[in-house]
């Protein structure tokens, strides 16, 4: 046992790493701002795309089903390419962005779509009342 391996009086640091050696210890802090970080993004750009997917779908109400598919569409294309050009196309997180804004309007604009349908669907059928009950019996 050699004295040069004992830390020094006062230095209650670990030993320093070789070359090529990590110190993973602040790791998992790290992931978890760079979590936040994504999930702040992803509410600032889908959330304006979700309303507009509802709204899309909302206001076009009148409209043929294949209309409002390709105006919706065309609304979250428009929107995630300016998401481009707001973030700029060489930011290496322009993909993403736009990705998320894109589907936030596709996800929300189906999503009220479905909602639409299956509520006109229920009044074209009379709801029947479940278990069928047997005509009440006259006590007489």
């Amino acid at each position: 046992m050699g004295v040069e391996h004992l830390p020094e009086h006062g230095n209650m640091n670990p030993p320093v790493f070789e070359a090529g050696c990590h110190d993973f210890r602040g790791s998992r802090g790290m992931l978890i701002v760079y979590a936040l970080y994504l999930l702040i993004v992803l509410v600032l750009t889908a959330a304006p795309g979700a309303a507009l997917g509802f709204g899309c779908i909302a206001v076009s109400r009148g409209r043929a089903r294949a209309a409002r598919i390709a105006l919706l569409l065309a609304l979250g294309a428009a929107c995630a390419t300016l998401w481009l050009l707001a973030v700029g196309v060489d930011s290496h997180w322009a993909p993403p962005i736009a990705g998320m804004s894109f589907a936030g309007t596709l996800i929300a604009g189906f999503t009220t779509l479905g909602r639409q349908n299956r509520r006109l669907l229920a009044q074209q059928y009379e709801a029947l009342p479940w278990p069928p009950w047997p005509p009440a019996a006259t006590g007489r």
